[in-house]
């Protein structure tokens, strides 16, 4: 999960299928592969997963976790 972008990647599509009634689904079906997978998969109009994706800014994230593990990493095999 770490290798998406939570406010263009992760947020419009959980939220899509959320709204959809869909409260438990599978993350690796649902992140992977690209937006036209998605759509087709999910049954999901491609427009309205655009105009989601516009409702939030996308941000340039900084990985904060990712890095303190990283370095975590290191100081354990130090």
């Amino acid at each position: 999960m770490l290798h998406y972008n939570f406010t263009y990647h992760i947020w419009p599509r959980c939220e899509t299928l959320r709204d959809m009634g869909m409260k438990n689904f599978d993350l690796v079906e649902t992140l992977s592969g690209t937006d036209e997978e998605f759509c087709k998969k999910f049954r999901v109009d491609k427009s309205a997963l655009e105009a989601r994706r516009k409702k939030k800014p996308q941000r340039d994230e900084k990985e904060k976790f990712w890095k303190f593990s990283m370095d975590s990493d290191r100081t354990q095999n130090d």
